[in-house]
């Protein structure tokens, strides 16, 4: 079924700047509908500690999502043309050898794609909380705040954690 293959980095990057137009275009699609002062900043409980303009909080979001979406794309464009001192891998020597190197940017840029489509799925999803606290005026972030965090964190640990057994695997000489 070699149709159903598609290149994972294409995919990954489309989806990655597709999360980034969909929190661009929810931001946009609340503007209208917010007070003029909003909360931007909650404490750990929560509630709303901080407050600004709407159109403070539509350029904080749109440009924390841009800068994210652009900073994710050009570390994944110099990955391959960074040197190995660089990259903090286990069994570095081993997996930066020349019948290696091709492997080991790919597994690296692979985990790179994941971790930046988790976290501007996060950014989407903590962004969507706040204008919805604000247009419903609760001023309150509520459980599904800390769902959003702990299934975050809950992700990158697990890629985290797969990517170094894969680099701590070495042949047995």
């Amino acid at each position: 079924m070699k149709f159903l293959r598609i290149n994972q980095n294409a995919f990954f990057c489309t989806t990655m700047w597709g999360m980034t137009l969909a929190g661009i275009g929810t931001q946009i699609y609340f503007y209208p509908r917010l007070p003029e002062r909003v909360a931007i900043h909650f404490n750990a409980l929560g509630d709303a500690t901080g407050w600004a303009s709407k159109t403070t909080l539509l350029i904080i979001d749109i440009g924390v999502l841009l800068f994210m979406a652009a900073l994710f794309q050009l570390m994944l464009y110099y990955l391959p043309k960074k040197p190995e001192e660089l990259i903090n891998i286990p069994h570095k020597d081993y997996w930066f050898s020349p019948e290696k190197r091709e492997l080991t940017v790919k597994r690296v840029s692979r985990y790179l794609l994941w971790f930046s489509n988790l976290t501007l799925l996060f950014l989407v999803g903590l962004f969507y909380l706040t204008a919805e606290v604000n247009y419903y005026q609760t001023f309150r972030l509520g459980n599904l705040f800390w769902l959003l965090i702990g299934l975050y964190l809950a992700a990158i640990f697990f890629l985290t954690v797969e990517l170094m057994l894969f680099f701590f695997k070495t042949p047995r000489k």
